[in-house]
């Protein structure tokens, strides 16, 4: 019958709602991202494959995506944000005054933030080269890290809150040229390593994703996009960072780990993009806004089901309104040079669940007791070897009406 031409892929919901049709070179890898799913519904796949004879038979599957995850949506959360040497705390809704939080010592201006949501921290850093961690219970600082022990400027933060890692970026400045860095501490500011050390440009909006295995930042310099490196909890061989998306002007990064995606800002399109961890997936986010007002953003966060960004001189969100996306901004935060933004509440940082089962499952019985051995749930082809899988496992063994179990079994 000749070479295979392409793929096929049809899908629709069981309710007949929503179809859809794509086609799939057959020389490309083997794999599809569907995007824009519900959740809790259920879809069925249909996959035919093509040559110059025509189109073969279809083999059909039917899939249900999970529900939605509880309390994303609960509007509770508030933002944290800088304006200088000082850290803010924003309610969600436009008429919310700020509250002041912090002030970085020496007026040094705040260069970058970052939060562990389950320990109630804040990561700062500033331009005197320190960064400090600020417990948002007592309001109590401390410096955990000094230029003295950096060697350069630190700049942008993000938390690993799965493995309980602070990343930065530092700006090292030598006489022939600048260079910026990728680093690791513990989260009290211990033991820090270097994780990559030759990027040529500013790492910005650099995003930690333990949930699928990955380190994200942007680059709005050489190599203009978005960048994608490895994760490693044992600090073996991380690779080079891969260039997932190359826009020319992309603004801002969100995390969107579950839905195996992040969201970054086109300001050049002026809107928001979803993009899948491969980077074979586009979406534009918000194509149905009246009158977007992305060209300017510096800093974006999402949080239940909204995005909320500062372009340097307000902050803005957004409002949705018969299918029509409406841009508002904070009355009271008009004419604030506002700098990096972030998102405080515990869905921005979820714990993941197996999406498969073990496997392998082996029993070897004696007289009195038996030795169980399985390998754990494989990863979903999309995420990271580095992906967060140290799970707990449930053991159950049934002889007639007994049953013995066994839980909180570790690898």
């Amino acid at each position: 019958g000749g070479d295979l031409i392409s793929y096929t892929l049809y899908s629709k919901d069981t309710q007949e709602k929503h179809e859809m049709r794509a086609n799939i070179d057959a020389n490309s890898e083997r794999r599809y991202i569907l995007s824009e799913l519900s959740a809790n519904t259920t879809y069925l796949l249909n996959l035919t494959s093509t040559n110059h004879r025509g189109e073969g038979p279809a083999i059909v599957v039917k899939v249900t995506t999970y529900p939605s995850a509880p309390a994303v949506d609960d509007g509770q959360g508030y933002l944290l944000l800088t304006s200088g040497p000082s850290l803010l705390k924003l309610g969600l809704e436009i008429m919310e005054t700020p509250t002041h939080l912090y002030n970085s010592s020496g007026q040094h201006n705040i260069t970058g933030i970052a939060v562990h949501i389950p320990l109630n921290i804040v990561y700062i850093s500033d331009t005197s080269g320190s960064i400090y961690q600020l417990l948002l219970s007592t309001y109590k600082h401390r410096i955990l890290l000094t230029q003295h022990h950096i060697h350069g400027y630190p700049l942008s933060l993000s938390v690993d809150w799965l493995y309980g890692y602070l990343y930065y970026i530092v700006h090292i400045e030598s006489p022939k040229d600048q260079m910026w860095q990728l680093w690791r501490c513990d989260l009290m500011g211990k033991n820090p390593i270097l994780i990559y050390g030759e990027l040529q440009y500013e790492a910005k909006h650099l995003q930690v994703d333990p949930y699928n295995g990955y380190i994200w930042w942007i680059s709005e310099d050489l190599d203009k996009g978005l960048h994608r490196l490895n994760l490693n909890d044992e600090f073996l061989e991380v690779g080079q960072p891969m260039t997932v998306l190359r826009a020319s002007d992309l603004g801002g990064l969100v995390l969107d780990p579950p839905n195996f995606q992040v969201l970054v800002a086109d300001r050049k399109n002026n809107t928001m993009l979803a993009v899948s961890l491969d980077g074979t997936s586009v979406t534009n986010l918000r194509a149905n806004t009246q009158q977007a007002f992305f060209k300017q953003l510096r800093s974006v966060v999402h949080l239940n089901s909204r995005f909320f960004w500062a372009d340097g001189n307000e902050v803005l969100t957004e409002e949705l309104n018969n299918g029509t996306f409406y841009h508002n901004s904070y009355l009271v935060m008009k004419g604030v040079n506002i700098g990096c933004l972030v998102a405080f509440h515990g869905s921005t940082q979820p714990v993941p669940v197996p999406l498969n089962p073990p496997s392998n499952l082996q029993a070897v019985f004696t007289r009195r007791s038996a030795t169980l051995s399985w390998d754990s749930p494989g990863l979903p082809a999309l995420m990271g070897s580095g992906a967060w899988q140290k799970w707990k496992y449930e053991m159950h063994i049934q002889e007639g009406q007994k049953i013995i179990y066994r839980k909180n079994i570790s690898d």
